[in-house]
């Protein structure tokens, strides 16, 4: 296995790493003397031929190192809060800006929160890092670059095709774990977990991420006995941050797997998920193809609870939204039923019906219903007609309603509730003239000692909403 310094690797289909803006900063650094380097996800999306998205830069300088340098050339520094880290913002040309963050050793970690010592060794920075994948440096030979950060001009005057090329440096096998899409803690799982318990949640992301099929659910075993032996440490970690990586987990071919293996480490009720979870609904979910119909994350997390009480527990854990909680609400209550229809002629009629009726703003109750569709898996064919769906107005409002029965402000709400019933009952057809008419009063006022029953269990219950 060769480690440190690797062979030269052709950059050159890769054009947002040599950008003006990129080759000045490269220039810049080496001119002063330092090294700077691309770290982490980047290099590994490199390795994987795939375009980064977010380019972090590490280098030997230390923060006032690079400071002086970026003030010396007219440089501006933005966000000067992540300094004390060692992570400096400069913005270039008043184009782009580029987070560049000194090399660094943990020290201290309590499994949160860390504090940290600079250095200049590059190896002590790769080997505090969580997974060896995410452990490399690659470095940007833009020699052939003009001193603005373009190509040289041809002798037609146009920009030449030049070829990047760079350097990777890998200290514990990464590129050869990626190769294998194998995920390995750097060094000691034990010490890495330790560091920071968020680190479990990002393992089973990276390697329901990368892993090939054949390797869903195949876990290096002393892997598994540390994080078994250090769930624990997630309770220190907020519940956002949880989430933020279970929002990932959740829509990888893997997660059934992925989350069996999570249930028996004892992960889940540190994360607000019923403890002995039955995995078979989530399994048939994904036989169907839910991934297929680009879920909600909350979506796919109904598909591990059974009640009210289980939403409200995960809700109070993982912080989340009141369009992800009133997703659990509504799969919950509304599965059995939503899954018997499936794509049926009655199904349709069954959401639009919802949509209707339901006391939800129009806005925040129609992705809901979507998203139940995508549970289901409804056909193509039925979920284009119901986003080409346009629901008909229905025709009164409260000022018609007072002046037609002198309803009671306070009844208001029931009433027109109950005289969307009827309307809807026939298709939408009556107008409001037929509808406040004296031959529908008996009719509303049965409907209402229905509505005045079911009021404290309505379909749109808010699950509690934990005080940050």
């Amino acid at each position: 296995m060769k480690t440190d310094c690797e062979d030269e690797i052709d950059l050159s289909c890769f054009p947002s790493l040599f950008g003006p803006e990129n080759v000045i900063l490269h220039k810049l650094f080496r001119q002063y003397g330092y090294e700077l380097r691309i770290a982490g996800g980047a290099v590994r999306d490199v390795l994987l031929g795939l375009a980064p998205k977010d380019i972090d830069y590490a280098t030997d300088a230390t923060p006032n190192q690079m400071i002086n340098m970026f003030t010396n050339e007219s440089i501006r520094i933005l966000n000067r809060n992540g300094e004390a880290h060692g992570t400096v913002t400069a913005r270039i040309n008043d184009k782009a800006n580029f987070e560049v963050t000194t090399l660094r050793i943990d020290v201290e970690p309590d499994g949160r929160h860390t504090k940290v010592v600079f250095t200049d060794d590059w190896r002590l920075d790769a080997a505090r890092r969580d997974l060896t994948v995410n452990s490399m440096f690659l470095s940007v030979n833009v020699d052939c670059f003009d001193d603005d950060g373009c190509p040289p001009r041809s002798e037609t005057g146009g920009k030449s095709e030049v070829q990047v090329t760079g350097r990777l440096f890998d200290f514990f096998g990464g590129r050869e774990d990626l190769l294998l899409r194998r995920i390995r803690f750097v060094g000691n799982p034990v010490d890495r977990i330790r560091e920071d318990y968020l680190r479990i949640l990002r393992y089973f992301r990276f390697h329901g991420r990368l892993c090939k099929p054949e390797n869903d659910d195949s876990h290096d075993s002393d892997i598994l006995e540390a994080i078994t032996q250090n769930c624990g440490g997630l309770e220190q970690i907020a519940g956002e941050r949880c989430w933020t990586e279970l929002r990932q987990i959740l829509l990888y071919r893997s997660t059934p797997a992925l989350f069996r293996r999570m249930r028996e480490a004892g992960l889940f009720c540190h994360l607000g998920l019923p403890e002995n979870a039955d995995l078979t609904e989530m399994e048939n979910v994904w036989r169907k193809g839910i991934l297929s119909r680009s879920p909600n994350p909350a979506t796919c997390l109904a598909s591990l609870l059974s009640t009210l009480d289980e939403i409200e527990a995960v809700n109070g854990r993982l912080k989340l939204s009141n369009f992800e909680a009133t997703i659990l609400v509504y799969i919950v209550k509304y599965r059995d039923l939503c899954v018997s229809l499936g794509s049926s002629s009655a199904a349709l009629s069954h959401y639009k019906r919802q949509f209707l009726l339901s006391r939800e703003a129009p806005n925040k109750i129609r992705p809901v219903l979507t998203e139940m569709m995508r549970y289901v898996c409804v056909k193509t064919d039925m979920m284009k007609e119901w986003e080409a769906w346009e629901p008909p107005k229905f025709p009164v409002n409260g000022l018609q309603l007072q002046q037609a029965w002198s309803v009671n402000i306070r009844e208001m709400r029931l009433h027109l509730l109950a005289l969307r019933t009827i309307w809807v009952d026939s298709e939408c057809t009556l107008t409001a003239d037929e509808l406040l008419s004296e031959s529908f009063r008996e009719q509303v006022n049965t409907k209402l000692l229905n509505l005045k029953d079911a009021d404290s269990d309505q379909m749109s219950r808010k699950v509690k909403r934990p005080r940050h």
